[in-house]
């Protein structure tokens, strides 16, 4: 290998590690900015729309965002309908995550002989140890939800800015790239919108697949709140590997919490032989 390769190398990997310590001690910046690119680019044919009635860019890009809000708010109220229609019924859940527990307990206590007391005890140990960094994890908590509330905070204002400056944006790009670059330049600017666009679509169109067939598959099984589960399918769905353990897990509690008897998830009472 040449030295001028070995150099040029060097020069590379050094790139990437200032890159990644970029990304690393910036990350409260550059994540949500990143999201904000996302959704200006998946705000743009309502900006557009907007734009065809001669509106102001500044009143056109408020109705876009206002939009996004809309839509997910009108997500979280059905979500939220759906927990407080749950929650109504809060002493037949606690009667019946009561019952769950002891009936775990038995079985507990048949294959392994150890009595319920013994498991209570230790289960009590298990909470007087997690009970002693309640402090540190109730101060993690709130820094995590205010980093969040932040978060949420700045995405719309990222992504006013973007659509408001997109042209400027376009503009720096086209001058930081040599002249006989800009037909490329500008074929991968309308390929990466293309591309961001159809992902966020495909996206959308699973979720909404998953979220009925989940919920249809869920009523012919007699299961109470089958909605909700499929929404949470569908909305978990979208972290790779990790959504659909969550949900699954949070299915199952759901489910448990809301049915009187674990061999029956609608909730009737299961003859036994």
């Amino acid at each position: 290998m040449q030295p001028a390769t070995v150099q040029n190398r060097v020069i590379q990997l050094l790139g990437l590690f200032l890159i990644g310590l970029l990304i690393y001690f910036g990350r409260d910046i550059i994540i949500p900015l990143g999201f904000s690119f996302v959704i200006a680019i998946s705000l743009l044919p309502v900006y557009r729309l907007f734009k065809r009635f001669r509106l102001p860019d500044v009143l056109a890009i408020v109705l876009s965002i206002l939009c996004g809000v809309i839509v997910i708010g009108a997500i979280v109220f059905i979500l939220s309908l759906e927990f407080g229609s749950m929650l109504e019924n809060k002493d037949a859940l606690k009667a019946n995550i009561d019952k769950h527990i002891e009936e775990i307990g038995l079985w507990i206590q048949d294959k392994t002989g150890m009595n319920l007391k013994a498991q209570q005890a230790f289960f009590k140990k298990q909470m007087d140890g997690a009970g002693n960094n309640a402090g540190g994890l109730l101060a993690s908590t709130a820094t995590t939800i205010g980093s969040y509330l932040v978060w949420f905070g700045l995405v719309p204002i990222y992504v006013f800015l973007i659509l408001y400056y997109k042209n400027l944006l376009v503009r720096f790009i086209f001058l930081a790239s040599k002249t006989e670059q800009h037909d490329l330049v500008e074929e991968s600017i309308r390929d990466g919108e293309s591309t961001i666009k159809n992902y966020l679509l495909g996206l959308l169109i699973e979720m909404l697949i998953l979220a009925v067939l989940v919920t249809i598959v869920l009523t012919l099984f007699g299961i109470k709140y089958a909605i909700l589960i499929g929404a949470i399918f569908a909305v978990l769905n979208m972290i790779p590997y990790l959504g659909a353990l969550i949900a699954n897990i949070l299915a199952i509690l759901i489910t448990l919490s809301t049915s009187a008897d674990i061999g029956d998830p609608g909730g009737h009472p299961v003859r036994r032989q």
